[in-house]
């Protein structure tokens, strides 16, 4: 009778616990405090709106834990009305613990049905949580870095310097991966996350395993934990306290040296001496020029692909992300705290010298062929010393070569293998059934700035 009547408690209290979406309101405070960490270290908030937005989350918080508890109450409460049915008098202490034993058993085993219920989302409450108070709140890991500096040693500085970038879809993400398989260059993995400004620290402590899954991209790229992925932007919006963003977008600035000494001290965590730091930023161009006036130790690879082509990749990939944040609003707020806008709700464009934007709808073919146009053309009046154009069907078709290449540059010894191949490859064009839609004079503008950045190609990947 007793062991039937803890069987019978435990069981009540698990089907409460779930009916009555104890659970769910265990997540919404989660979120909700999630949120309100992120958006009261937001950068640029006056006093008006910090107090503001510390009373709006406090009642939402309040809220949100007092129905908590009510369901916590309710649930105890309830699932414990069959102990008051019966009579302890003359229990045993065996029997109490073999009762004990059994609702401790009926209880593991509901946590494990529950836990293993298939979430649709990638980023569960508490996992939102970690990262709102990580990523989402500059002191984390700034603190984090100075804890490592401590532990390691003082400041470090990077000797080189490899940036891959791009306008996104270019295919700056494939010459990622073929240089990281190069021991030579060391980069930032999906395994840094969610203390990126830790090289050493946290990936020590993080030895956790992963199977490699399909990116968000849908584009038959798989990831996982030591996956190299661009997420030094976020080391500049921090640096910078986000001085260049502006409401239309992310402006052209300068960086100082001591922007630049910054940022290497970050990274340098990351790389071993000797070594290359290899990094991948869409967002580069924007602090390109003042950074490459001020080292030498720098050299850019920035990837094209065919415009008409490109275009209608990001528009699709823009399409994708709106989907997926409407589905997941978190997603929206980590794009934004990695610095990443190039896609979905909070898209921001590049506010390049001498910009002539004129579409502002991404549902326009041309809205996106014209951003291709203001990207590339400004990256053609960059100084050529320090950056190679490479066009995406060089990756795909001549890798190695590409490598070789770049390897050379930055002054590294070349690969062993030296394949007989020629650089001239040929651009895949677009269908004529994808140019219909288009503006004819931004397809002749495309064309002409397609054109000189395969002369600068040429000039850059010459044969061997």
């Amino acid at each position: 009778m007793l062991i039937a009547t803890f069987f019978l408690s435990a069981v009540l209290g698990i089907a409460l616990f779930w009916g009555t979406g104890t659970m769910r309101a265990i997540d919404s405070f989660l979120q909700t405090v999630g949120i309100a960490v992120y958006q009261m270290n937001r950068y640029g908030l006056d006093d008006h709106e910090h107090l503001a937005l510390s009373q709006k989350h406090a009642v939402n918080i309040l809220l949100r834990l007092l129905w908590l508890c009510m369901l916590v109450v309710l649930v105890v409460a309830v699932s414990l009305l069959p102990l008051l049915l019966i009579s302890f008098e003359g229990v045993s202490a065996w029997d109490m613990g073999v009762a004990v034993a059994v609702v401790s058993a009926v209880l593991i085993a509901g946590y494990l049905v529950i836990r293993k219920k298939p979430r649709h989302d990638e980023y569960p409450p508490a996992k939102q949580l970690l990262y709102y108070a990580t990523l989402g709140v500059p002191g984390t890991n700034w603190t984090i870095h100075r804890l490592e500096n401590a532990v390691y040693g003082g400041e470090k500085k990077i000797d080189k310097a490899l940036v891959v970038t791009g306008l996104a879809r270019a295919g700056t993400t494939a010459l990622l991966r073929e240089l990281h398989d190069d021991p030579q260059f060391m980069s930032l993995t999906y395994r840094n996350m969610p203390f990126p400004m830790s090289g050493r620290l946290w990936r020590s402590v993080n030895r956790a395993k992963s199977e490699a899954k399909e990116r968000s991209h849908q584009d038959g790229i798989f990831v996982d934990l030591d996956s190299p992925e661009a997420f030094d932007e976020y080391f500049w919006r921090l640096i910078t306290k986000e001085k260049y963003y502006r409401e239309n977008g992310l402006s052209w600035h300068e960086v100082s040296p001591q922007d630049i000494d910054a940022f290497e001290s970050l990274v340098a965590r990351h790389v071993r001496p000797d070594h290359v730091y290899l990094s991948k930023n869409n967002n580069f161009l924007l602090r390109a020029e003042s950074v490459l006036q001020q080292r030498e130790n720098y050299v850019l690879a920035l990837v094209f692909r065919e415009p008409v082509q490109h275009a209608l990749s990001l528009k699709r990939q823009h399409n994708i992300h709106c989907a997926v944040q409407q589905r997941q609003p978190f997603v929206i707020d980590y794009m934004d705290m990695l610095g990443h806008h190039e896609f979905g709700l909070h898209r921001k464009d590049f506010l390049l010298p001498n910009s002539q934007l004129t579409r502002f709808d991404p549902a326009d073919d041309n809205y996106w062929l014209e951003r291709w146009i203001d990207y590339y053309r400004y990256a053609l009046t960059l100084p050529s010393d320090s950056i190679h154009f490479i066009g995406n069907d060089q990756v795909r078709h001549h890798a190695l070569l590409v490598i070789q290449k770049l390897r050379q540059s930055i002054g590294l010894e070349e690969p062993l293998s030296s394949p007989d191949v020629t650089s001239d490859v040929p651009i895949t064009m677009a269908k004529q059934e994808e140019r219909e839609h288009f503006d004819p004079e931004l397809l002749l503008q495309s064309e002409e700035v397609l054109n000189q950045l395969r002369a600068r190609t040429m000039s850059a990947l010459s044969p061997l």
